[in-house]
């Protein structure tokens, strides 16, 4: 088995940590999105959701998931 593949399968809570990057990046990436006409909705309550729930989310998540392992 792989080296990173059997680490993910041990310690599954590290997925958290990358999808919480990649939850603030497209939060962040709304706004200049937005102001160069690439999406067609303002990205208010977007932003707040992915922000709270993408970033916020997954590292609380991972957080507390590895202290209980």
């Amino acid at each position: 088995m792989n080296v990173n593949l059997t680490r993910v399968a041990t310690e599954p809570f590290r997925l958290f940590f990358p999808l919480g990057i990649l939850g603030s990046v497209i939060g962040v990436l709304m706004w200049p999105a937005f102001f160069h006409g690439w999406i067609g909705f303002y990205p208010l309550e977007a932003h707040a959701r992915m922000m709270v729930l993408g970033f916020g989310g997954c590292f609380i998540t991972g957080f507390l998931v590895h202290r209980q392992i």
